[in-house]
């Protein structure tokens, strides 16, 4: 990661957006796969697929000393393997 890490055009008006409203919305999704392993025998592969969706406080108008994202909000994942 770093300066050359290329984001799409409209990314500045979204984050502007989102700091005008005052919440952010992330969305992790993650792929995978999962073996285990006991002794010599290892099992098949499964896979697994896990989304997170998260809506944070941003902007100015947090709390004094919280930044400028806030983890004051829950957040809901959902898991399938």
């Amino acid at each position: 990661m770093g300066i050359s890490l290329s984001v799409s055009p409209s990314f500045g008006y979204e984050v502007n957006r989102d700091q005008t409203i005052g919440k952010l919305v992330f969305s992790l999704k993650i792929n995978g796969r999962l073996r285990w392993k006991i002794g010599a025998w290892i099992s098949s592969p499964y896979r697994f697929i896990v989304n997170c969706v998260t809506i944070q406080a941003f902007g100015p108008n947090n709390a004094v000393g919280s930044g400028p994202v806030s983890a004051n909000q829950g957040s809901q994942c959902s898991t399938t393997v």
